[in-house]
């Protein structure tokens, strides 16, 4: 189970349309049709949606990458069981352009979040700390892991626009 579940959407084609410190990739996607659409519609992003038979669409994404090997990324829900408060940021995000509230976060860099102070943790861990000492100036408590390794939505999902 877990990132590996079962699912029947199929990568058709896939080309690279930008490759800088990030890459972002067209993926197009043959996927079930689970509503009743027309024989030409768009999604709700505006993505353009064509039948393939009546029982299938192609839909593109665009997908967004390092174009640098990274362990992965960390978000962290720093919680105080004392105050029963949570920790909220407030960060410029540059896709929308705006100054937004949100969890801290990062990416898990291979030298910066090694397991050499914390023997036997993993990066994910390491990682976790310094974004929540980094973003936030609070360090220490007890942490839990919210999610299985490796079942929560990746760092390349979509560009927030």
């Amino acid at each position: 189970q877990g990132r590996d579940r079962p699912h029947d959407h199929k990568i058709i084609d896939e080309k690279v349309e930008y490759s800088g410190w990030r890459k972002v990739t067209r993926r197009t996607v043959s996927s079930p049709i689970r509503h009743n659409h027309p024989s030409h519609a768009t999604d709700r992003k505006g993505h353009d949606i064509h039948r393939v038979h009546p029982q299938r669409k192609i839909v593109d994404f665009d997908i967004i990458d390092q174009t640098h090997t990274t362990g992965g990324a960390v978000i962290i829900f720093a919680w105080n069981s004392t105050s029963k408060t949570a920790t909220i940021i407030r960060e410029y995000m540059p896709g929308p352009h705006r100054v937004l509230g949100g969890l801290a976060a990062g990416i898990v860099e291979e030298g910066k979040h090694s397991t050499v102070e914390g023997v036997g943790e993993p990066n994910t861990l390491v990682a976790a700390r310094y974004e929540l000492e980094e973003e936030c100036h609070l360090a220490g408590g007890t942490w839990y892991r919210l999610t299985e390794e490796g079942v929560s939505a990746d760092f390349r999902q979509f560009e927030f626009n």
